[in-house]
């Protein structure tokens, strides 16, 4: 849910710091969660990094639309990270996004 979203974040960046300290790896950031949520027509993703398109949630929190939903396929923003631009991506977002489509019907939720 998205007002779920910033605990989520600050949760998942204590993870990447907790396997970073861990020395385990040689580079600096080992792993990077990018927790987020679809709807019916985009998706969006949690950011501590303030940039002209990112909306201020709270607790240093930033949303951003990453990808938008649009005749049947998401389409890309300039600020779109480059793996979110990948088909492989969209081919995942796509089933999500066809599962959440289905479960909204199902519960005759209105869409």
């Amino acid at each position: 849910m998205p007002d779920e979203i910033t605990p989520i974040k600050l949760r998942t960046n204590e993870i990447e710091e907790l396997i970073a300290s861990s020395k385990k790896y040689t580079v600096m950031r080992p792993i990077n969660i990018d927790p987020g949520y679809i709807n019916e027509s985009r998706l969006i993703l949690a950011s501590t990094k303030d940039f002209s398109h990112r909306i201020y949630l709270r607790d240093g929190i930033y949303a951003e639309v990453t990808l938008n939903y649009r005749g049947g396929r998401y389409e890309t923003f300039p600020w779109t990270f480059p793996d979110y631009k990948s088909s492989d991506y969209h081919n995942f977002l796509l089933k999500a996004r066809e599962l959440y489509v289905r479960k909204l019907k199902k519960t005759n939720f209105k869409i």
